[in-house]
């Protein structure tokens, strides 16, 4: 699940939490009221229930409150199924055994691998069933020697992994350094002194 799904399953949860639990209250205060015999409770009852009875089904009211649940309904749905654990099927070892891996632990084990080379600072891994997408910063190192141990140890902690089909290692190593003609011309100390 990405972060924009997990940011979405959040705020819908949230939304639907807090309208449940608002018409719940609304409704439980309604039966009090009533029970008590202390008046009505935001809405007078005999006015809501007069108005149930008498609204026709394709009054515009009822029409857009439909739709409005339809399309509540269709997101949580969505919502749903985005949000159900994605797993890879791995080679299975024997006929009656199914062996399958979380793309979230495929992508922690890959950022501490890319972590551990040295020169590199942090790592950012995105996993999908086709490609392994890694983005690392290594701010003191040559880039093009990171980028070399990257690639190996990367490559290396894929292939330990049983898959059916191997992804592809995407690589994206930047240096932190700006890439303009001013930072040639700052001399043996420049990269060491423009370092932040």
């Amino acid at each position: 699940m990405s972060t924009g799904q997990r940011i979405l399953l959040r705020f819908v949860s949230a939304l639907a939490g807090l309208l449940l639990v608002g018409a719940a209250l609304l409704g439980l205060g309604q039966i009090v009221a009533a029970l008590t015999g202390s008046g009505d409770f935001i809405v007078p009852f005999s006015l809501w229930y007069r108005s149930l009875r008498t609204t026709p089904w394709s009054a515009g009211a009822v029409v857009y409150t439909g739709i409005g649940l339809l399309v509540g309904g269709v997101l949580l749905i969505v919502v749903a199924t985005l949000s159900r654990p994605r797993l890879f099927a791995l080679a299975r070892p024997t006929d009656d055994v199914d062996v399958v891996i979380a793309p979230r632990a495929v992508a922690q084990m890959l950022r501490r691998q890319a972590e551990a080379v040295s020169g590199v600072a942090t790592a950012s891994v995105e996993v999908s069933a086709d490609v392994a997408r890694v983005n690392a910063t290594a701010p003191l190192a040559g880039y093009e020697r990171v980028e070399a141990d990257l690639e190996a140890a990367l490559t290396h902690a894929l292939k330990k992994i049983p898959w059916q089909r191997l992804p592809r290692l995407d690589l994206e190593v930047v240096d932190g350094q700006p890439r303009t003609e001013a930072a040639t011309l700052s001399g043996p100390a420049g990269p060491a002194g423009s370092a932040s």
